[in-house]
C-alpha cells in the first residue's frame, strides 16, 4: 500500500471498522474513499477513490476530513489529532508514497575534492519515511530547527511545492519545502545533507533547478542570511537577484536577503 491524502486522514482514526476520507472536489462533492482501519495498523483501501455528491454523505461514513469540508449532516469518525499526526502513523508503519509521484534526478557531482564521480539520486514527493531523517537534519543544520510536527504538517499543506533527493542507498541527500501560488513560488525550507562517510553534496543547485523548471509559478523568491554568502553566490548564479533585505528575520537578530528569480514561460 501507498499513502496519499486520503489514507493520511483515514490514519487518525480512532475506531475499529470502516471509514471514509474526503477531501474537497468541486462545488458540492469531494472526492472519497474507504478504508478499513484498525489501530495502530495502517489503514487499508477498500475500493477506488469516489467523486461524492455532498449530499449523499449522510448515506455513508462516518467520514474523516478537515474541519472546515462541508459534509452537511453527515457523521464525523472519532479522530486523534491532526493530519499531520496521521502522516507521523503511516511512517512509523513504514508506509511508503504512491509511485506515482516519484521521478528520477541525476546528481551533478560529489563534493569530496577530485572525486569526479557522477552519482545518481532519486528525486520524489516526500515520504512519512523520510520525516525522520529530515528532522535529525533540522537540528544539525539550523539553529532554530522545525520539529517533525511542523514538518509533517508542512508535507500535507495544500499550494506546497516539496522534493527531497536520495542517494541509491536510500538515504536522504537533500530536500526543499515550498510554497507555491499561480504566480510565485516562495521557499519555506531547503537543506542539502551530509552522506555516510561525510561527503556532502554540492550546494542547493538541484533545488533550484527543480523549482525553477516551471513547476512552480512565474517566479521564485526565497531568503538567506546576510552572513551566507557562499549561498547567496550560489543563488545567483543560478539567476536569482538580491530584492531586499527583512532586517532581525533570524530568532539571533540576522538580516536576511531576499532574492528572485523569474521562470520563463
Amino acid at each position: 500500500m501507498a499513502y496519499d491524502s486520503l489514507s493520511a486522514l483515514a490514519a487518525r482514526a480512532l475506531l475499529d471498522g470502516v471509514v471514509w476520507a474526503a477531501q474537497p472536489g468541486r462545488r458540492g462533492e469531494v472526492y472519497a474513499r474507504a478504508f478499513a482501519v484498525s489501530p495502530p495498523a495502517p489503514p487499508r483501501p477498500l475500493g477506488e477513490i469516489e467523486v461524492v455528491a455532498v449530499a449523499e454523505a449522510a448515506f455513508r461514513g462516518p467520514w474523516l476530513a478537515a474541519e472546515a469540508l462541508d459534509l452537511g449532516s453527515a457523521e464525523r469518525a472519532p479522530a486523534t489529532g491532526s493530519t499531520a499526526e496521521g502522516l507521523l502513523r503511516l511512517a512509523a508503519a513504514g508506509v511508503p508514497a504512491s509511485r506515482s509521484s516519484r521521478s528520477t534526478w541525476r546528481a551533478r557531482r560529489s563534493t569530496s575534492a577530485g572525486s569526479g564521480r557522477v552519482t545518481r539520486a532519486s528525486l520524489r514527493v516526500p515520504q512519512p519515511g523520510d520525516l525522520k531523517a529530515m528532522a535529525e537534519a533540522e537540528v544539525i543544520c539550523f539553529a532554530d530547527p522545525w520539529p517533525s510536527q511542523l514538518l509533517a504538517s508542512e508535507l500535507l499543506a495544500p499550494g506546497r511545492f516539496h522534493r527531497v533527493a536520495v542517494d541509491p542507498g536510500g538515504r536522504l541527500v537533500a530536500y526543499l519545502l515550498a510554497a507555491c501560488s499561480t504566480s510565485t513560488c516562495t521557499c519555506s525550507r531547503s537543506r542539502c545533507c551530509r552522506t555516510a562517510g561525510g561527503r556532502g553534496w554540492r550546494g542547493s543547485s538541484w533545488t533550484w533547478r527543480s523549482v525553477t523548471r516551471g513547476d512552480g509559478g512565474e517566479s521564485v523568491t526565497l531568503e538567506v542570511r546576510d552572513s551566507n554568502r557562499p549561498a547567496a553566490s550560489l543563488y545567483a548564479a543560478l539567476g536569482f537577484e538580491l530584492v531586499g533585505r527583512r532586517p532581525a528575520y533570524y530568532t539571533d537578530g540576522e538580516d536576511a536577503l531576499i532574492m528572485t528569480k523569474r521562470v520563463p514561460a
